[in-house]
């Protein structure tokens, strides 16, 4: 029932979208990174490869689910703007799931008895971090969030721990503009990647790329993007509609391996029929310093991960 859905997210957010800013355009500038300065192309690559790569992911930002565990967060006295922020989960429950009960739940990372660390699902927990991050002239805010999964219990063998995340960045106004999935990897955790760094953008932001750079390039969907060739293994899966103001997004889990199939706004569509079940979490924020036991470590490595450049995946606008 898709009223089922709709009606859950209302309650989470604001109703409607923003109206279009207001973009200011300078047509002399040259696009950041597409310019005779830029560094030396990437290696090549198989185009017809990447287009194919590209559309398995943008396709399945369209997937929607039947049934789903709704995960909100747990909203502190004094603490509303901050909780209201934070990302809303839905993740699928497979056909046979019975409601949801087999599920794989995330938790608090926990040291264990030893020097390694295990999941509590007892506790839903996401870690966030605050940071900036210098682009053209302004600094701006971002916002990384990441959350805990066991091991796969179908793996047979010492699996590793699980991790997805998102990180946000803030343009000028103070309003939610990119969300990257993060991309965590090693030995220590099984992040679910993707060959491409995957990026989703406003549509604001879109249209002020389009306004100063034109349509997109070659081989790529939105203006916003760069050239294959200077970032093939970046790609923007999808622009997302403005929010009425700065509002969490709501991120996509499938059933079958936990992979992020699309990051949405919370004034957009709902893309699951059935909450089974609704979850509330805990934000534990970290300031990554003074990391001395195992899980605070993997914490800070993980919210710190592989930050993808930016200024050199997208072609931001002057005025961003």
């Amino acid at each position: 029932m898709r009223s089922a859905a709709t009606a859950i997210v209302v309650c989470a957010c604001l109703a409607g979208c923003r109206s279009p800013r207001a973009t200011r355009v300078d047509h002399r500038t040259v696009p950041r990174g597409e310019g005779p300065a830029s560094h030396p192309a990437a290696v090549d690559r198989d185009v017809a490869s990447i287009a194919a790569r590209d559309a398995e992911i943008r396709d399945r930002t369209l997937r929607e689910f039947a049934d789903a565990i709704f995960y909100k967060p747990r909203v502190a006295e004094g603490d509303e703007a901050q909780a209201y922020l934070a990302p809303l989960i839905v993740q699928e429950v497979a056909p046979d799931g019975d409601g949801g009960d087999g599920a794989p739940m995330f938790g608090e990372l926990r040291d264990d008895d030893g020097a390694g660390i295990r999941v509590d699902i007892s506790r839903a927990v996401i870690y966030g971090l605050k940071s900036t991050i210098s682009l053209g002239q302004a600094v701006h805010e971002q916002t990384s969030y990441v959350w805990f999964y066991p091991p796969d219990a179908r793996s047979s063998g010492d699996s590793p721990i699980r991790v997805r995340g998102v990180r946000i960045t803030f343009d000028r106004d103070g309003l939610p503009a990119i969300w990257e999935l993060l991309r965590v990897g090693g030995n220590t955790f099984d992040g679910g990647m993707d060959d491409a760094a995957v990026i989703f953008v406003s549509a604001s932001l879109e249209r002020a790329a389009a306004a100063s750079y034109g349509p997109p390039l070659p081989g790529r969907r939105y203006s916003v993007e760069s050239s294959l060739e200077r970032n093939p293994d970046a790609v923007v899966a999808r622009v997302l509609d403005d929010g009425p103001a700065a509002m969490g997004p709501i991120v996509y889990l499938d059933a079958s391996d936990l992979i992020v199939t699309t990051v949405i706004c919370r004034c957009m569509p709902a893309q699951f029929q059935n909450a089974v079940r609704a979850i509330y979490y805990d934000v534990i924020w970290s300031d990554c310093s003074g990391a001395i036991s195992p899980s605070a470590d993997s914490i800070r490595r993980a919210l710190t991960s592989r930050p993808s450049a930016l200024a050199d995946v997208l072609r931001l606008p002057p005025e961003f």
